[in-house]
């Protein structure tokens, strides 16, 4: 092949060229498939895209990698995980830092956002609009192994332009719960104030 530089381990090619038998062009894998013998790494800022030719931007941003497809099994994300031992399962890990600095020790500020899961609804124009998400976020000041945390769960009513928060599991284990929520049919609070609810495990 013809190759415009050649420094180290990076190659330029202005040609087609073949590496283990499949053939690259324009720098991108044409057929077949490539196996990798040590970590795939991605530079800072750019992304992993399945089934599309570009990222698609949502309400929380645009990831930088993303999964997207014209039907549900084109748009899923499987974690799977064979094995003989009760415990052991597939994770999805969330970690949130303090610093600003990759995979630096800085203890997370107090009340930090840990993540989330986002539910976004195209509404004619583009996807920046969330119709659910559930939150987790840090309870109170997290120290040396010390790290509390609660859940908030939102939903958009209609109309609206934001989610809103409406049921918040905290690190106590109660739940507050704000406008018409309900359980077993009935409402828990209908005044849209919070309210503390504490269910017994046998009261059920």
């Amino acid at each position: 092949f013809t190759a415009a530089a050649i420094t180290g381990t990076t190659i330029d090619a202005t040609t087609d060229f073949t590496v283990g038998g499949t053939v690259i062009t324009d720098g991108a894998l044409a057929d077949g498939s490539f196996t990798f013998n040590s970590d795939l790494l991605v530079a800072d800022t750019k992304g992993i895209v399945v089934g599309h030719t570009a990222q698609v931007a949502v309400a929380v941003g645009t990831s930088e990698l993303q999964v997207l497809g014209t039907d549900q099994g084109e748009s899923s994300l499987t974690l799977a995980n064979w094995n003989a031992t009760a415990g052991n399962m597939s994770h999805m890990n969330f970690l949130r830092g303090g610093g600003s600095s990759l995979a630096g020790s800085t203890i997370a500020p107090a009340d930090a956002k840990l993540g989330s899961i986002t539910w976004n609804t195209s509404d004619g124009s583009d996807y920046l609009s969330i119709s659910a998400q559930i939150v987790a976020i840090a309870d109170g000041t997290p120290g040396g192994n010390d790290t509390p945390g609660l859940l908030s769960f939102l939903t958009t009513a209609s109309g609206a332009t934001a989610a809103t928060e409406r049921l918040r599991i905290d690190s106590a284990g109660l739940s507050t719960f704000a406008g018409n929520v309900q359980l077993g049919g009935g409402d828990v609070d209908t005044a849209n104030a919070y309210s503390a609810l504490v269910i017994e495990k046998d009261d059920h």
